[in-house]
């Protein structure tokens, strides 16, 4: 980290992929299916979402009752769904 910079990523992209392939082992497992069959299928098997799936719905749903109720005030006055 450069001096005088701030900004510190909780959660950052090497995360996120070793998330991924620990989801992908998972999902080996409960299948019990080797390496040679695709990350896709494996997905389709489990019924599952990947990592970046889950937090795209993650966030849109939260977006959504967000604007649906505009609570927590802060955050729908930040969205602009509310005027105060």
């Amino acid at each position: 980290m450069e001096e005088g910079e701030t900004r510190q990523n909780a959660f950052t992209k090497a995360n996120l992929h070793n998330l991924q392939i620990l989801q992908n082992k998972v999902m080996r497992l409960q299948t019990k299916c080797g390496y040679n069959i695709p990350v896709a299928e494996l997905l389709q098997k489990t019924d599952s979402l990947s990592i970046n799936q889950l937090i795209a719905y993650t966030t849109i749903m939260s977006i959504f009752k967000i604007k649906q109720f505009r609570e927590p005030l802060y955050l729908a006055r930040r969205l602009g769904f509310t005027n105060n």
